[in-house]
């Protein structure tokens, strides 16, 4: 999860125990996952997890076939990555800031990064994008998801254009810099990026997470955005 700056700590410590079994996780971005991501199966199939925090990614993406091995997770957090390599000694990990990740072109079949790239400035997001366009294998896929743009204007559509930082309380009860955008800033600037958009995607609860009224009501509405492109 960690993006643009570390995220060490009490705080790292935080995120992950609610990271794991958080309401959005379980009933909006892994459900949204199960319906958008290509076949993972293949001795040979590759993926980058961009901001791989704990792994919970990571775990995921294990369980639905892709080898170990083949996975590379990258992340700014020591505190995080170390609980990572504790739970999956197989996988490759790096601590990089995402910009900062050297790593040789066109290697993977997949990149995903999830709710990560709010936490970029409009400079910044540019250059990842472009980044992972040249991690990407021909015909590699690029997966990421984001709190939705409307979700961020605290109920005031009129601040919708409003390409402000705002201090966001997170779910785990620490604060951070979210970076307002638009539905149309993302998808442009993975167009820019050279990528082909294949989908676009406002995932809804399902319907066992409306059974719990209370986490249910909190995230009522377009709370999340997928973005799936090829490159």
């Amino acid at each position: 999860m960690a993006a643009d700056k570390t995220f060490e700590g009490k705080a790292a410590k935080k995120y992950h125990l609610f990271a794991e079994n958080s309401f959005s996780w379980r009933y909006i971005e892994m459900p949204a996952l199960d319906k958008c991501l290509p076949d993972l199966h293949g001795k040979k199939f590759s993926v980058l997890d961009a901001g791989c925090g704990q792994g919970r990614v990571i775990s995921y993406l294990i369980s639905k076939g892709v080898r170990p091995q083949m996975i590379v997770g990258v992340d700014r957090s020591k505190t995080l990555l170390d609980l990572a390599k504790k739970r999956f000694p197989d996988v490759k990990f790096f601590r990089s800031g995402l910009n900062d990740f050297n790593y040789r072109p066109a290697s993977f079949n997949l990149i995903v990064s999830i709710m990560v790239l709010d936490f970029f400035n409009e400079e910044k997001i540019k250059l990842l994008l472009k980044r992972f366009y040249g991690l990407l294998k021909q015909d590699g896929r690029l997966l990421f998801i984001v709190a939705h743009p409307v979700r961020l204007n605290t109920g005031n559509l009129g601040l919708y254009h409003d390409r402000s930082v705002i201090m966001q309380t997170m779910p785990w009860g620490d604060s951070g810099e979210i970076y307002k955008r638009t539905t149309s800033d993302f998808v442009n600037a993975t167009i820019a990026a050279g990528f082909i958009i294949e989908r676009v995607d406002e995932p809804e609860i399902t319907p066992e997470g409306k059974k719990h009224k209370a986490e249910y009501m909190k995230y009522l509405g377009p709370s999340r955005l997928l973005v799936k492109a090829r490159k």
